[in-house]
């Protein structure tokens, strides 16, 4: 069958799901028999049971409606990411007028700390453990926004104590259209199966996405350390939306979007990390690099 049914049926099949779809005669009838057909071919190539697809349901939705799921599919436990929206009224407008913000007076970028020695992508310090950066008050406005929904969903995963908050937050820009995607990686040292630290991303601009291998982050016992790129998801995060995830998850940062500048900052978003401020991570420490991709 076709990776996704044809725009027509995934229109029906969206309104189908929100039980938007009004009775139109034969119109009606016959996008939900198009969508039951295609739904027909895809479940026949579905195992009964397959330890690779313990959620078949869930699988195919995220197949037929890709953008509509994106963000209520995905579980902090199970694949260790999540989306947060941000407690703002117009979070998206106050996040893109704080990308602006950076781009226009951001100084002082340079290659991100973590291992990544591109010059494609770099980052320009915010709020750091020791100091915190001159900001605009959208930008102000977005961290501490995110900090708050952050601190809120750790708390009631249990994950999180009152001290926990954003650590190393940094504005991360693309600046060069041949900006390869980063290696996939962890941002905490495999055998530190005890570290509490998150990942949090936060869009300042429109297109920024994370490449990410769900389920990754656990058993904290025996993690893998190779993949296949057709475990990778691309996911699409908008503004006035965060995405944390554990530190435990394999992910990668986005190669170049189309239309970037060169020299410029281009997709400009948040990056930090979650974190007690009792927990003693190394500001350099580059996580988990060993992370091979297989062909």
């Amino acid at each position: 069958p076709s990776p996704r049914p044809q725009p027509q049926i995934r229109t029906a099949a969206m309104r189908l799901r929100r039980g938007a779809l009004p009775c139109r005669g034969w119109q009606a009838l016959a996008a939900a028999a198009a969508v039951g057909a295609w739904l027909g071919e895809i479940l026949a190539l579905v195992p009964v049971a397959s330890p690779q697809l313990d959620r078949p349901s869930l699988q195919l939705q995220r197949c037929i409606f890709p953008d509509v799921l994106d963000k209520e599919a995905w579980d902090l436990k199970r694949d260790g990411l999540t989306f947060l929206r941000l407690p703002l009224p117009d979070a998206s407008a106050i996040a893109l007028q704080a990308g602006e913000d950076i781009a226009e007076v951001g100084t002082n970028w340079r290659s991100i700390k973590n291992g990544d020695e591109s010059k494609g992508r770099r980052q320009s310090y915010l709020r750091m453990r020791w100091t915190t950066a001159p900001m605009s008050v959208a930008t102000a406005t977005i961290l501490d926004s995110a900090e708050m929904a952050v601190k809120e969903e750790l708390m009631a995963a249990g994950r999180a104590t009152p001290c926990m908050r954003l650590h190393d937050c940094v504005a991360i820009a693309d600046f060069s259209p041949g900006l390869a995607r980063q290696e996939l990686h962890r941002d905490i040292r495999r055998e530190a199966v005890h570290c509490r630290t998150h990942g949090v991303l936060v869009p300042l601009s429109h297109g920024v996405r994370l490449h990410a291998v769900a389920g990754s982050h656990a058993p904290r016992s025996n993690l893998r350390g190779s993949f296949s790129p057709q475990e990778v998801s691309i996911i699409n995060v908008e503004p006035g939306w965060a995405l944390l995830w554990d530190g435990m998850l394999v992910h990668a940062g986005d190669g170049a979007a189309a239309g970037t500048r060169e020299g410029r900052p281009n997709r400009v978003r948040l990056h930090g990390y979650a974190e007690p401020e009792d927990e003693a991570r190394l500001f350099d420490d580059e996580g988990d690099r060993s992370v091979v991709e297989t062909p």
